[in-house]
């Protein structure tokens, strides 16, 4: 009996948190988003914690895919809006990077993008069925994504601590909610595609693109969620921002291997690479072709003696495709990159496909259409682990000749192999890492980790007021100094007029 008892001690020791109640609502439920919150979550999982995600019904497949379905709980709210306008909302900006109207595009739309997202969020808080379940489950931590900001509202509401999980390339427009440093000196702005060591011109255009930022925050973020329908009293009051600030933990999916090195608070977490994972051996890939021809891409993957996998998310994929060509409306990536043939990987510059690219060494070539990746591309070129397309120029001569140059160029490949090397020595997964962050989360708080900077006023965070104190003495010694230097000269000189 006594060795029983021993045994009940020792495991009890060994159990260092109770297990927790967690949301995660991560977006409306689709692509690079989801992939990183169920990895992070299916880690929490094994650490015996509850999850649940929410999501809306134009992602609904997530609840009725076993994958997910047998580990996570699931909430559907619904949109008001056509569920084929919520996920083709921004497939209109793809055609238009192309067309080289992709400024134009989002300047004209940018008020319908708002509208909409902000139409979701009603339909959501205005649910009262869901709103009262997700208030009664009594979630003891909230993950939200920075990039939708009613998540955050959200997660105000639950009132539990409350974590940002940002699966996108670095943001100074994020280091700055919570408090990091983000001089446009060397930290360029989301979108820019702007390098780490800047020239005169590009420094100047990235301290403007870092002051429009901070006014189109306030202008797209802040002000129409204070007028939303829906959104409490308490939360009309804060704000976005303010909410944002009050994070308890801020989770990056980052890496200065690749990614611009900055200063960091305490309750920042680096966690590169949320969705790489050892490959999966591959099924046998099959085709499928209809009539319609995207001639560029097809006469250069043509001229090449290499297999090209090409994923095809629409509904009419090039017909006539030469033998060496599979165009596949789903691509298991990671498996792919993982395979040892595999030599190259073009691709629209998704963050997630990056850390893959480098976690299994693979050299890439990035068409960036929208968001963080022109940024991303940039640090592909800049660490010549591949090279950067324009979308506008681009031709199938200048596809292939910059295909064969990062294949037959040999330090593409020994670039991205030392980042890769990089990459994996270090002592625990990035899934690893955040679930063990979280659980010193929940045992402790985050009062410990959270910077003081938000709990100072404009003036003292610029020491303004320190300056000016400076400046007035440094004014007062030069007067008491050009005071003494005038007394001595006008002595000499009545010195010297009286021995004359």
């Amino acid at each position: 009996m006594k060795s029983l008892y021993l045994v009940v001690a020792v495991i009890s020791l060994l159990s260092t948190t109770d297990a927790a109640n967690i949301l995660f609502f991560n977006g409306l439920g689709e692509g690079s988003h989801f992939t990183v919150a169920a990895e992070i979550a299916r880690e929490l999982i094994h650490s015996s914690h509850s999850v649940t995600f929410l999501i809306s019904d134009a992602y609904s497949h997530h609840k009725e895919d076993t994958t997910f379905s047998k580990l996570f709980n699931f909430e559907v709210f619904k949109h008001s809006l056509p569920l084929d306008n919520v996920r083709n909302r921004i497939s209109g900006m793809t055609q238009a990077a192309f067309d080289d109207r992709l400024f134009m595009y989002q300047m004209t739309n940018m008020n319908r993008l708002v509208n909409e997202t902000n139409q979701d969020c009603s339909d959501l808080l205005e649910n009262e069925e869901i709103m009262n379940r997700l208030q009664a489950a009594k979630f003891d931590l909230t993950f939200y994504d920075p990039m939708w900001p009613c998540s955050a509202i959200l997660a105000d509401i639950i009132g539990a601590p409350h974590v940002a999980l940002s699966p996108t390339a670095f943001l100074a427009a994020h280091c700055r909610l919570f408090g990091g440093e983000t001089n446009p000196a060397f930290v360029p702005e989301l979108g820019t595609g702007l390098p780490v060591r800047m020239s005169f011109g590009q420094r100047l255009k990235n301290t403007a693109w870092s002051l429009l930022n901070d006014a189109l925050v306030s202008l797209f973020i802040d002000a129409p969620y204070k007028d939303l329908s829906g959104v409490p009293e308490a939360q009309r009051k804060k704000g976005v921002k303010k909410i944002m600030e009050e994070t308890s933990l801020w989770i990056i999916n980052s890496d200065p291997i690749i990614d611009i090195p900055v200063t960091l608070m305490p309750n920042v977490v680096i966690a590169p690479g949320m969705s790489t994972k050892p490959a999966k051996p591959l099924d046998r890939l099959r085709h499928s072709l209809t009539p319609e021809k995207q001639a560029m891409f097809v006469k250069s993957f043509g001229q090449l003696k290499q297999k090209v996998i090409w994923q095809w998310k629409g509904d009419n994929p090039p017909v006539n495709l030469p033998e060496n060509i599979r165009t596949m409306k789903w691509i298991p990536q990671n498996d792919l990159l993982g395979h040892k043939k595999t030599r190259l990987f073009i691709y629209q510059g998704g963050n997630n496909g990056l850390y893959e690219a480098i976690y299994h060494a693979v050299p890439l070539l990035v068409l960036p259409i929208i968001g963080d990746q022109s940024d991303v591309a940039q640090r592909v070129h800049e660490r010549g682990i591949g090279k950067r397309l324009n979308p506008i120029t681009i031709t199938s001569e200048s596809l292939l000749e910059s295909i064969r140059e990062v294949l037959d160029t040999p330090s593409f490949q020994k670039n991205i192999d030392k980042l890769s090397e990089m990459f994996h020595d270090r002592p625990m997964t990035s899934q690893k890492k955040v679930a063990f962050i979280v659980e010193h989360l929940l045992k402790f708080g985050a009062d410990h980790l959270r910077s003081p900077v938000h709990d100072l006023n404009f003036i003292a965070l610029n020491m303004l007021d320190v300056y000016t104190v400076l400046l007035s003495i440094l004014l007062l010694v030069l007067y008491i100094t050009y005071k003494i230097i005038k007394y001595i000269v006008l002595v000499l000189i009545s010195f010297l007029q009286k021995r004359t």
